[in-house]
């Protein structure tokens, strides 16, 4: 869970705190940090509304180490694992040649159940349990065409609208 905090590092630009969060994962000193933050043209109008113009120190900077920066540090997380959840999608995207992976799946599911349907089926001596079998597929089978067949008006659908734009 985020505070809210207000010393003089979080009351900075984000992208200045972005840019901090950046030197710190680079292994830049403390005093070259702090440095660096005081020159910036962004900060000076902070400090000068805040804290009375007083400079970042590297208590400062340490403070914000053990807080700010590990929420930055979750948060970066977090982007970085949107990123490559975006990115492996677009990879499986790719690789089913731009073809809903479901589809795909939905292909291998109904390939599958045809099989062993065949199998079931046939297998089974007595007549009237074949029936019954034959009943609870057709059944299975109605909910899958109906399920294409909904595939297919969405498809339709779209791209009726895609020719409107």
């Amino acid at each position: 869970m985020s505070t809210q905090r207000n010393g003089k590092i979080a009351r900075l630009p984000k992208s200045i705190r972005d840019q901090l969060g950046t030197q710190i994962e680079d292994g830049w000193s403390g005093q070259k940090s702090v440095t660096w933050l005081n020159e910036q043209p962004d900060v000076q109008p902070v400090l000068q509304e805040y804290f009375n113009g007083r400079h970042i120190t590297e208590q400062n900077l340490s403070e914000w180490k053990a807080g700010g920066h590990q929420e930055w540090l979750r948060r970066q997380e977090a982007i970085d694992l949107v990123r490559s959840l975006k990115e492996h999608a677009r990879d499986l995207e790719d690789a089913a040649d731009q073809e809903s992976i479901s589809d795909r799946l939905g292909i291998l599911l109904a390939e599958q159940f045809a099989q062993l349907a065949y199998v079931r089926v046939v297998a089974e001596p007595d007549l009237e349990k074949r029936w019954q079998q034959l009943c609870a597929l057709n059944q299975q089978l109605a909910l899958l065409r109906r399920a294409e067949h909904q595939t297919r008006v969405f498809r339709l659908q779209q791209e009726q609208l895609e020719r409107q734009w």
